[in-house]
């Protein structure tokens, strides 16, 4: 655990507060009392910036190639034009750039009403898959794959029927399933 927080404090620096205020689940490992959060003033536009930069060096820190990172975002519907941002920024970082290399070992799930989602927010985010599927030698991704599943109907509160998704997805699916009873 503490090659961990020595990781995490060292890749983020100063702004692991501002992590810890993002997961404060977090709090437990950085207490407030030790690293406290400075009071700076940033514009909208930098704030999502930072907030970008600061989950890729996180991610950087914790997905490792022996062992992967499942980053799964529910409800894109409801999220923010600087959220969308955001989230559109970190999967345009799955491929490397000329300033930044790629978030790499990290499989991102994404979750969203179709009917529900603003339009805005759709074309933004489908535009950074498009850029990853695209940019540099298939070597550097695995792919950026999209599934539509359709409603899944209840079985059981910890089961959902899972007939309708395609081979591998449902061995993933089934596999969560059976880890999460």
């Amino acid at each position: 655990m503490n090659y961990f927080k020595n990781t995490v404090s060292t890749a983020l620096g100063p702004d692991l507060p501002v992590l810890v205020e993002l997961v404060p689940l977090l709090e437990k490992l950085f207490p407030v009392d030790e690293y406290p959060r400075p009071n700076i003033e940033v514009s909208p536009a930098e704030a999502e910036e930072r907030t970008l930069r600061l989950i890729q060096r996180f991610l950087s820190c914790v997905a490792f190639d022996d062992r992967s990172l499942v980053l799964f975002v529910d409800d894109l519907q409801w999220c923010s034009a600087s959220e969308a941002s955001v989230i559109s920024g970190l999967i345009a970082s799955f491929r490397p750039t000329m300033s930044s290399p790629a978030v790499r070992n990290c499989i991102l799930i994404i979750t969203y009403r179709v009917n529900e989602v603003p339009e805005a927010t759709l074309q933004k985010i489908t535009e950074s898959i498009d850029k990853v599927k695209r940019r540099g030698p298939a070597s550097d991704i695995r792919g950026a794959v999209e599934l539509q599943v359709g409603p899944l109907r209840l079985v059981s509160p910890f089961a959902c029927q899972l007939t309708d998704l395609p081979g591998r997805a449902r061995k993933v699916v089934e596999r969560g399933v059976k880890h999460t009873r």
